[in-house]
């Protein structure tokens, strides 16, 4: 009964490219249009509201950023603090020790600064700066460093004048 013409083919293929084109172009579009609205629209409005802030729990941890050791704790759990009161106090020998190792390494920097300025200017002895002989004469560390600098100093310049021999 039916004849199957030879002019039509028996499958029909389609193509997908249409159909991602205009998935591109539509999201190339949207992207273009919130881009171009968020350029150019002002926002001129904030929402205001009043709160109050509360720990969860009505507890708080307090914690030291460095740690340490708590030597007196003046509060008790349940206890009311306001702004500035001193809750605890932390064992400060750590931080004295850190602070007399960098003072040290201060010092001992100050020390070959004025030993290299000293060998760049070409003159005959080191010129400390009055603060590190003032700490010199009370501490013993201070003037070794002192003396160290000296000597190496002298050891440079005994050295270059043999060079130049």
């Amino acid at each position: 009964m039916f004849k199957s013409s030879s002019t039509q083919p028996a499958e029909q293929s389609w193509s997908a490219r249409k159909f991602m084109r205009l998935g591109l172009v539509t999201a190339s579009i949207l992207v273009i249009s919130v881009g171009g609205w968020s350029a150019f629209a002002s926002i001129n409005g904030a929402v205001l509201a009043e709160g109050r802030l509360k720990v969860q729990g009505e507890r708080q941890v307090v914690q030291h950023l460095n740690g340490g050791i708590v030597t007196e704790l003046n509060v008790r759990e349940g206890d009311t603090v306001q702004a500035g009161d001193v809750v605890l106090r932390l064992d400060g020998r750590r931080v004295e020790g850190e602070l007399s190792i960098v003072t040290n390494q201060l010092q001992e920097v100050l020390a070959r600064i004025a030993r290299l300025e000293a060998e760049q200017a070409g003159v005959a002895a080191t010129e400390f700066p009055a603060e590190l002989i003032s700490v010199a004469a009370a501490d013993e560390e201070v003037a070794a460093i002192l003396q160290g600098q000296e000597r190496l100093f002298q050891a440079r310049l005994d050295r270059l004048h043999r060079e130049q021999d």
